[in-house]
């Protein structure tokens, strides 16, 4: 292969789908306004009205052996570089490439995809339902908890960001907690859709839709409001899910003391993210970590890091905050932070 800046199609586009548009191509210039642009081999301009004597000369990519569409271009060749970098179409069709930053993109892509996976990583059946609902939202109501994993794993390696920017914005805790209350059948829309209601005797009301409205969106939307009322709501659908969750797991008592360890530890998490939701101040209080002894070299007790050492290590070492649904995950953030 020639030495070179390599100019190389995006997205699989190849000759007999894309030529390089040459005629009437213009570019906004600092100070000059909108000027008109093309290749004008042996001048030192770029410009049209610089060349008004000058022949152009095609620019053309051809597909090479790597299955991709490209022109490799000489750097001494400086005008060409300049108008293949000032073209409309660099960096929406065609693009600089390099086998440095074609591996940096790779493994980008991958530690995006890594990252999904861990964000939607759960066990328990009525949190991956939950999870898929705040994530897709009540298309995914009524899904077994294997379809829910299912689309939560494609999702996550086909569109990572669709995952992440969901999980990452505002209120996204707050949508979960109502898609965990709808699908653990605590909480439930009426008949007629024009309101959600506590799915008891009473059937207590909770909030009112208007037509069309959603109601987990609404109730996602009610519980990201910091006030008594979605506090009190909060705190109520702490208590049923705790009891509901409980409720399935007593078959395990009496054949797996471990299973139900589990179990209860993945409902101390959720009781401790609802309570922190229910009452941000003390934050503090409900993350606190339950340090291990460990003997280390010369014998002395090691300390584990504490949450907030490790939020602060994340947010050091990735300039930005920790995922909303993994800021109680030690492990991951452990992984995270390592060196």
């Amino acid at each position: 292969m020639a030495k070179g800046n390599i100019y190389r199609l995006k997205n699989g586009k190849t000759p007999n789908s894309w030529s390089l548009k040459q005629n009437e191509v213009g570019i906004n210039v600092e100070g000059q306004g909108f000027k008109f642009i093309n290749y004008f081999p042996g001048s030192n301009s770029i410009f049209v009205d610089d060349n008004e004597k000058r022949k152009t000369e095609d620019v053309v990519f051809e597909f090479n052996d790597d299955n991709a569409t490209e022109l490799v271009v000489p750097v001494e060749n400086v005008l060409l570089n300049k108008y293949l970098q000032a073209h409309p179409h660099f960096n929406v069709h065609f693009e600089l490439f390099s086998e440095e930053i074609s591996a940096e993109r790779i493994l980008a892509d991958f530690e995006k995809k890594e990252e999904a996976l861990m964000a939607i990583k759960e066990t328990d059946d009525l949190k991956i339902q939950a999870t898929a609902m705040a994530i897709n939202g009540m298309e995914s109501f009524g899904w077994e908890a294997l379809k829910c994993k299912a689309w939560l794993k494609e999702k996550a390696l086909t569109d990572p960001d669709a995952i992440l920017s969901k999980i990452n914005a505002p209120g996204y805790e707050s949508r979960y907690v109502a898609a965990l209350a709808f699908y653990s059948g605590i909480v439930k829309e009426d008949f007629h859709k024009t309101k959600v209601t506590w799915n008891d005797a009473i059937e207590g009301v909770i909030l009112h839709l208007a037509k069309g409205e959603n109601g987990i969106i609404k109730l996602g939307e009610m519980l990201s409001v910091n006030d008594n009322e979605s506090r009190l709501v909060l705190q109520e659908i702490g208590k049923r899910v705790d009891s509901s969750v409980a409720t399935k797991a007593k078959p395990e008592v009496k054949t797996d003391n471990s299973a139900l360890a589990a179990k209860d530890a993945e409902i101390e998490a959720l009781k401790a993210q609802i309570a922190a939701q229910a009452n941000p101040a003390p934050v503090e209080d409900t993350a606190k970590l339950v340090t291990e002894e460990k003997t280390d070299t010369v014998g002395g007790p090691a300390v584990e890091p504490t949450i907030e050492e490790l939020h602060a290590a994340y947010v050091e070492k990735f300039k930005k905050e920790v995922p909303p649904n993994m800021k109680n995950n030690l492990e991951w953030l452990k992984e995270k932070t390592k060196n």
